[in-house]
């Protein structure tokens, strides 16, 4: 209750754990006094959404990469000897661009 007194989302369940829901303007007060479980809402999200597999270059080919140097997102590169990539490389502008519109996605 104090988390919700303190503006946290909060959820509640059944025993039978018939999933999560929202403590909310429609939940009866009496449910504070009866068996149920409570937790705060996660402040995750769950991500799902195809993109095309990196691939592991060869010294010399043309690689395309996430950058946030770049207003686009991304950036092009010609992979050398030491050349390292956090999120991976892919092989096209336009895999690249489709990577970076799912994540671009998640702000939504």
């Amino acid at each position: 209750m104090r988390a919700l007194a303190s503006g946290e989302r909060v959820e509640w369940s059944d025993v039978d754990f018939n999933g999560w829901r929202i403590v909310d303007g429609d939940t009866r007060v009496g449910i504070f006094d009866d068996n149920y479980t409570f937790r705060i809402k996660p402040k995750t999200i769950k991500l799902e959404f195809e993109i095309p597999p990196p691939f592991e270059p060869k010294i010399g080919e043309e690689v395309w990469f996430i950058s946030d140097d770049h207003g686009c997102g991304y950036s092009r590169y010609e992979h050398g000897e030491h050349s390292t990539y956090v999120f991976g490389c892919w092989r096209t502008e336009e895999e690249i661009k489709q990577v970076v519109a799912a994540l671009r996605s998640i702000k939504k």
